[in-house]
């Protein structure tokens, strides 16, 4: 046992250990938000930057933060796919339309949408 571990009264330690998360998780989640920042880095100069950057910068740090072991800043990805698949739906709704080669950044803002609502899913299911 170590020592300065809590005791219980029958005692056992009362100390929980926690495992990692799984390797391949944590290089998706930052694959992800890698690929979120050079999105948002791409949008600096096109129409309506501030939004389309706050939306690929809220999805990397979201997807940054996923492999932490506080399986609370879950909500954060969840909340951040949530709203950029509720934008990204209402966009194409209003672009319905539009060339396939204006829609791409709708497509590229709902996949990380989706991918962060699965990837928080998963993160709820790793014990640690």
């Amino acid at each position: 046992m170590h020592a300065g571990a809590a005791q219980s009264a029958h005692g056992r330690s009362m100390i929980c250990t926690m495992e990692p998360v799984p390797g391949w998780y944590v290089a998706a989640c930052w694959l992800v938000a890698i690929a979120c920042s050079v999105l948002a880095g791409y949008h600096y100069n096109v129409a309506e930057a501030p939004r389309w950057i706050a939306m690929f910068g809220a999805a990397g740090v979201a997807a940054a933060v996923l492999p932490s072991r506080r399986r609370a800043l879950a909500l954060v990805a969840v909340a951040v796919g949530v709203a950029d698949g509720t934008w990204s739906g209402l966009e194409l709704a209003q672009q319905w339309d539009a060339p396939v080669s204006e829609l791409w950044h709708v497509g590229a803002v709902a996949a990380v949408a989706g991918w962060l609502l699965l990837a928080s899913l998963v993160r709820a299911l790793i014990r640690s």
